[in-house]
């Protein structure tokens, strides 16, 4: 009897030999993971990258402001929250 996709991927996490590697090649090809995702905190403190003078800036959800420079640098941490 085949084992199913969790039982792969449990033996596998357990390093118990399964019979074959799990895989996940998506775009319609078989796989034996499941996509899991989360809605966003209602009560988070976002804010989306918005273009200020000369710098674009964005507070993500633990409150950490973000800023770049357009097409000079990538982003990095303004102001941390500790």
């Amino acid at each position: 009897m085949p084992l199913s996709s969790r039982d792969l991927v449990q033996q596998s996490l357990a390093f118990a030999s399964p019979p074959r590697i799990p895989y996940a090649m998506g775009n319609g090809f078989p796989s034996d993971f499941r996509i899991v995702s989360r809605q966003p905190a209602p009560n988070r403190y976002t804010q989306p990258w918005t273009e200020h003078e000369g710098y674009y800036n964005m507070i993500d959800e633990w409150g950490n402001e973000w800023r770049r420079l357009e097409s000079i640098t990538k982003v990095e941490v303004y102001r941390g929250v500790i």
